[in-house]
């Protein structure tokens, strides 16, 4: 009777992996690029290749291909010839001639619903990212870390947690393994032995380039979202007894800050002279520190300078509709600073206990 479940088992197994496989192709995932760059200044360059596709999902093509089966040992050849193979190999399971769990992992259905969470990898999901010291595990006494460079965290709409192993391949960065746990206090136990004394840190933009030929997709955490994201990194290193790492990401938003500030002063000057119709004294600034608003003085000055006498109302007129849009921008850049200002204290906040040893 087992056995019969396991044939039946085996063709719904296969009708889901050919589904993958398909979006896989359809999509051109294995051509897809994302530049993840992180808060402790890290840049990963991550893609899915074809090769890796049956390992995740927990597919032995060691074993498909020893049934004779299949005219290649390429594992993505053996996937897109497993669909038209799925009743040759359910009656091989029926007559006991191989196992459905030599083929396929016991954990096969978590595979398949992890894989389609790795085809993307999304700022507001992502929890953290580790960058795993293989001597700090075993000085932990992990005999048996693991074989990665990064780990992934993500959230799942569902609740769930999936984890995400990255090693090095060349230049980029491929998934190595992933799980899924049903909850967080399953994960528990897992992130216990994996991120003790490891340091911890949070995506801060993601660039996705979806094939050779198309144009960057960047997306970047926005100052009141970093503020979320600085919270939830700071509740896992302390549960887990991990170091944040995100100074660099500290440097540049204290740099950010300040850059706003000297261009709200700048701003404010300019709608001074526009108001009074007096030219501004362009040797006070730093070509270096001021950037393309020179350009805008120097555009401000020379207009100031050619208005004739007789046309002074329409030159007020004009000058008015300026000091309305720099007043706008004024206010935005307001907000913007405003909203760095939070996450450059709550950064702040957040180093400061991490300097506090560990109980």
């Amino acid at each position: 009777m087992a056995v019969n479940e396991d044939a039946k088992l085996c063709i719904s197994i296969i009708e889901r992996i050919n589904n993958i496989v398909e979006q896989f192709a359809n999509n051109n995932i294995d051509k897809r690029t994302i530049k993840l760059f992180l808060a402790n200044g890290d840049c990963i360059f991550y893609s899915i290749p074809k090769e890796s596709i049956a390992h995740l999902l927990g597919v032995n093509t060691i074993n498909l291909n020893a049934t004779g089966l299949f005219n290649t040992t390429n594992s993505y050849a053996i996937l897109e010839e497993l669909y038209q193979k799925r009743y040759l190999i359910s009656s091989m399971i029926l007559n006991g001639q191989i196992k459905l769990q030599n083929i396929f992992s016991t954990h096969i259905n978590q595979k398949i619903a992890a894989f389609r969470e790795n085809t993307d990898i999304n700022i507001s999901s992502t929890n953290f990212i580790c960058k795993y010291d293989t001597n700090i595990a075993m000085y932990n006494g992990i005999t048996e870390p693991h074989k990665c460079q990064y780990i992934v965290c993500k959230d799942n709409y569902d609740g769930s947690v999936l984890i995400l192993h990255l090693v090095q391949n060349n230049n980029r960065y491929i998934p190595m393994s992933s799980r899924i746990f049903s909850t967080k206090e399953e994960a528990k136990e897992y992130l216990e032995a994996s991120l003790t004394n490891q340091n911890i840190t949070y995506l801060t933009n993601i660039v996705v380039k979806r094939s050779p030929f198309d144009d960057e997709v960047k997306i970047y955490l926005k100052p009141l979202e970093k503020r979320n994201h600085l919270l939830i990194l700071k509740s896992y290193a302390q549960e887990y007894n991990a170091n944040i790492d995100i100074l660099s990401d500290y440097e540049y938003t204290l740099k950010t800050i300040e850059q706003k500030g000297k261009t709200n002063f700048i701003i404010n000057l300019i709608i001074d002279s526009v108001q009074k119709g007096k030219t501004i004294d362009i040797q006070q600034f730093n070509d270096g520190e001021t950037g393309n608003i020179l350009s805008l003085i120097n555009f401000i000055n020379e207009h100031i300078k050619t208005q004739p006498e007789t046309s002074l109302a329409e030159q007020i007129k004009n000058l008015k509709n300026v000091n309305e849009a720099l007043t706008s921008q004024l206010d935005k850049y307001k907000t913007t600073i405003s909203a760095y200002e939070q996450a450059f204290n709550q950064i702040g906040n957040i180093i400061e206990e991490q300097k506090k040893p560990h109980i």
